[in-house]
């Protein structure tokens, strides 16, 4: 995916946890910075501690607002 970044032509948004072992944060991390060098709209969301099934309430309220901001924005 990050060689073809420069070919998203829709907004994005990443979350992940820090302890999520199947795909590592830093994963998420190079694909946002790539999009942004690539002037491409993206939003990241990451959670300190947590797998990728967030366990913390906050970080599931949080995220869930998140989602619900970027789909009220970008849906119209």
């Amino acid at each position: 995916p990050l060689r073809f970044a420069d070919k998203a032509t829709t907004p994005l948004f990443l979350s992940s946890g820090t302890n999520y072992s199947q795909v590592h944060h830093r994963n998420s991390e190079k694909m946002y910075k790539a999009l942004w060098r690539q002037k491409k709209e993206a939003y990241l969301a990451l959670y300190d501690k947590e797998s990728h099934a967030l366990e913390k309430e906050e970080n599931q309220k949080d995220l869930s607002c998140r989602i619900l901001i970027f789909f009220e924005a970008k849906l119209k």
